[in-house]
């Protein structure tokens, strides 16, 4: 008796998914055993410029922190069903950053599924939740990209700006006709999932929405703006809204959890080009690496003390 062809094509696909996972965690482990080596060979010289601006990082943390908080709030703006508290979604979206940096093995956005789960949203929901802020998010990160790339002294920066702009235009269209029949035709898919996506996507916007997306990029900026001047390159605050368009954009597009190693090599480009030197750029990534975590965990602490307060009393 021959099996339905779902039956015998789903091994297929969950070896596959294996693999694919497997590719992915030797891929980070071996990005991570390349920046711990770089790092070595680089001595303790950009360390020492990040423990003599420590102000700055304390500023970063601060900026760093906020944008935590309003990435959480954005989540909450497009959440379909049953969105968590603020302080809850918070400390949700802090664990899941210390997880993703900390632990490389275990994906960052897995755990946050989980957690909010495990708060009262429902796992339908929240997957398409989660697609529709990632959606959004990139759209406002084109689209800031497009306007703020020409201003730049950066290579193809114009090139840059146009492909931003039909990217952007591309997800608006998709987003607002939803192309079924298109999606329907890339086999590697299951029709009734796109679907549900795409109408997910298609469901109303609050306006209000649209503000946090759009200071999920602002906050991102300042975040840069404070690092490379308090380190002393010099950024500009429309630079640093195209550094930050980018960042997202390749922590999206990118395989790797966090864009690690590849965010960190823009980063380290874009203070090479205003003047520093290799030491003093690798300083200025850890200082935004660093305050990430930092941010991260004291955030965590903080909302876990006070859920746990509330919990209790």
């Amino acid at each position: 008796m021959i099996a339905p062809e779902s039956s015998r094509s789903e091994p297929i696909t969950n070896s596959q998914n294996d693999w694919q996972k497997n590719i992915r965690r030797v891929a980070y482990l071996l990005v991570l055993l390349l920046i711990v080596v770089f790092l070595a060979t680089l001595g303790s010289t950009p360390w020492h410029h990040v423990i003599s601006n420590w102000p700055t990082l304390f500023a970063v943390m601060i900026s760093t922190g906020a944008g935590i908080v309003i990435q959480a709030q954005s989540f909450r703006s497009v959440c379909i069903s049953g969105a968590p508290t603020l302080l809850t979604t918070t400390s949700i979206w802090s664990v899941s950053a210390l997880v993703s940096i900390a632990t490389p093995l275990l994906a960052g956005i897995a755990t946050r599924t989980a957690l909010l789960t495990k708060a009262g949203v429902p796992l339908g929901p929240c997957l398409l939740s989660s697609i529709r802020q990632m959606w959004v998010g990139l759209e406002y990160a084109l689209l800031l990209g497009a306007v703020s790339f020409p201003f730049t002294s950066w290579p193809f920066s114009l090139w840059a700006a146009i492909g931003a702009g039909a990217a952007w235009t591309a997800l608006i269209t998709t987003r607002l006709a939803s192309a079924r029949q298109l999606i329907k035709n890339l086999g590697r898919f299951k029709p009734n999932r796109i679907r549900k996506a795409l109408d997910s996507l298609r469901t109303h916007i609050p306006g209000e929405a649209h503000l946090w997306f759009v200071l999920q990029i602002l906050m991102m900026s300042t975040t840069y703006f404070l690092g490379f001047n308090g380190m002393g390159a010099e950024l500009s605050l429309i630079q640093a809204i195209a550094l930050s368009a980018l960042t997202v954009i390749l922590s999206l597009i990118v395989f790797v959890p966090n864009g690690l190693g590849i965010t960190d090599a823009l980063w380290v480009l874009v203070a090479t080009h205003g003047g520093f030197t290799l030491d003093q750029a690798v300083a200025v990534a850890i200082v935004i690496r660093l305050s990430h975590l930092l941010s991260s965990g004291l955030i965590y602490f903080i909302a876990s003390a006070k859920i746990h307060k509330l919990n209790t009393s």
